[in-house]
């Protein structure tokens, strides 16, 4: 499994994290929008095409990111064989943290999908209009902490990531400076793909050549 996420080409994970997802945005926007861009005075608006939309879609970027973080597994357990043995990593942390980012991750896309579904319901809205209630903005604040446990973690899976692709490269011990390039490429996945994946390419070829001419 992990050797087929990295032999993947950079334009099949461009595809499944940008393209395809932006397709299907832009559908969805245009089934929509035409209803909400019609003014009818005697027809009250009617938002449940467009709650649906903002419920499902922390959903629709949470399989967006399921590539993603496949890659980095990938990269993070896979490459270590290109490595030599002084230098290998320790990838337990590494894939408990991987982990903990998506569930972080899950987790948000659930707070965001309950939050959409109370703001932007008309009945909540008419009943705060009809008292002196203000509305209910706690969960943001749990929202923003829960995003930035997630900021935190994920910094680290790309760190961890990009050191794993020095390494490999390089086959020498590294320090940050040297693949801070990789770590923000991490970080801008969709540009940084198309830069990264062939380089893990090149990493199995070379390896490849290298155990044939040595046999």
């Amino acid at each position: 499994m992990k050797d087929l996420l990295l032999k993947a080409k950079h334009w099949h994970y461009f595809l499944l994290t940008f393209g395809i997802p932006m397709c299907m945005h832009y559908i969805a926007m245009d089934f929509l929008m035409p209803n909400y861009l019609t003014i009818d005075v005697d027809t009250p608006p009617n938002f449940d095409g467009l709650l649906n939309y903002f419920q499902y879609m922390p959903f629709a970027t949470l399989m967006m990111m399921l590539p993603i973080y496949g890659w980095m597994w990938a990269v993070g357990n896979g490459l270590q064989k290109y490595i030599p043995d002084h230098l290998k990593m320790n990838t337990v942390f590494f894939n408990i943290v991987l982990v903990l980012s998506l569930v972080f991750y899950a987790g948000m896309a659930y707070a965001m999908t309950s939050a959409m579904g109370a703001y932007l319901n008309m009945e909540y809205f008419e009943s705060l209009i009809d008292s002196d209630e203000m509305p209910d903005f706690s969960g943001i604040g749990k929202y923003f902490l829960g995003y930035l446990v997630f900021f935190i973690i994920s910094l680290y899976c790309y760190y961890f990531s990009a050191k794993t692709i020095k390494t490999a490269e390089v086959k020498e011990q590294v320090s940050f400076g040297s693949f801070v390039t990789e770590f923000f490429l991490h970080w801008i996945f969709y540009i940084g793909i198309w830069m990264l994946q062939p380089r893990i390419h090149k990493i199995m070829d070379e390896d490849a050549e290298f155990f044939d001419l040595d046999h």
